[in-house]
């Protein structure tokens, strides 16, 4: 959690009293917001950021491209077009950004579309793509103008909406209460070793809603790293130091977990969602020298822009829940929405 700007609390009050009476515009109806008219999962976080949302869409993606035709819809953060685009083979980071592109590497035969305002996006998917079955939402809590059939909310473990403030003195992006238009509350990036005592402090502190449940997932690193042409085992990395190179929210967790296997690099750290320049990849290609380099799955994407090189690789992650039953629970609910 950043450093708190006290200096900025009278702005955030504003801001405050501004997204208070825009929710309740959207409460009242005077605000209208139309349902999605085919099964739809919306995922978002009341901060600006670093709570694991790409994450849980791969999750879902995984548990439902197998068995549906599946489409997610973005906005396409920092992406160089604007208006409604629907991913194909000429697509880039840039072009559709850095997320919804690598769900649509991940998962090609899934349908991507990014969309600034989402009551458009989800028209396209109406008009031009009727064969999906089940839309995801990405980072989609504040559009509330589409209304998904279920809504899941993330928040992570270190920096818990409950404990953070308004922009611009913290992270929040809404009033903690906007938690009320969440289904589901996913508290991410947990510690292995968290115990009943952690667990019942953290649902007294969030305060769900009988509506509402609460879920504890934590990060499963992969034991391989990977690129275009070859897949290798991170213990290769052991033998030698490396550049650690990320553009994401909150790198610590995984340089916390890089140092808890032994390696040694050198970590650089760029702003989220960083599109690198051809100076840029040049200056790390040079600071490399013959090191390899590793770096995220989503910061992958955006290298290769201006950086074509064999010596890249990036270190996949999955969500994975905590309690096995928790796991199941959420995957009844997400069923029931189908």
């Amino acid at each position: 959690m950043k450093k708190l700007n006290f200096l900025g609390f009278p702005i955030a009050l504003l801001y405050g009293l501004g997204m208070q009476l825009r929710n309740m515009l959207f409460k009242s109806g005077i605000l209208y917001s139309n349902s999605i008219p085919l099964p739809s999962i919306g995922v978002g976080n009341l901060s600006v950021g670093g709570t694991g949302k790409s994450v849980v869409i791969m999750y879902l993606l995984e548990l439902l491209s197998e068995r549906k035709k599946v489409g997610v819809l973005s906005r396409g953060y920092k992406r160089i077009t604007k208006g409604v685009l629907q991913a194909d083979k000429d697509s880039s980071a840039a072009t559709i950004g850095d997320e919804p592109y690598q769900f649509y590497k991940a998962y090609p035969g899934i349908d991507v579309v990014v969309a600034e305002k989402r009551q458009e996006g989800v028209r396209h998917f109406q008009e031009s793509l009727p064969s999906v079955e089940v839309l995801l939402l990405d980072d989609v809590y504040q559009h509330q103008y589409v209304t998904p059939s279920l809504m899941v909310l993330t928040t992570s473990f270190d920096a818990p909406f409950y404990r953070d403030f308004l922009l611009p003195v913290g992270n929040l992006r809404e009033p903690r209460n906007g938690k009320s238009r969440a289904d589901i509350i996913l508290v991410t990036k947990c510690p292995r070793g968290i115990d009943a005592k952690q667990k019942q402090e953290i649902l007294n502190a969030i305060k769900p809603a009988s509506h509402q449940k609460v879920y504890f997932t934590t990060i499963k690193y992969s034991e391989w790293i990977q690129n275009e042409t070859e897949k290798k085992h991170l213990k290769s990395f052991l033998t030698a130091p490396f550049v650690l190179v990320t553009g994401i929210a909150n790198a610590a967790p995984l340089v916390s977990y890089l140092h808890e296997l032994g390696l040694e690099f050198e970590h650089l750290a760029f702003q989220d969602h960083h599109l690198f320049s051809k100076k840029e990849a040049a200056e790390i290609a040079k600071k490399s020298k013959e090191r390899f380099i590793l770096t995220t799955q989503k910061d992958y994407h955006r290298l290769l822009l201006n950086w074509k090189s064999t010596q890249i690789y990036y270190l996949p992650i999955q969500m994975q829940f905590l309690f096995a039953e928790e796991e199941q629970q959420f995957k009844h609910q997400i069923a029931s929405v189908m």
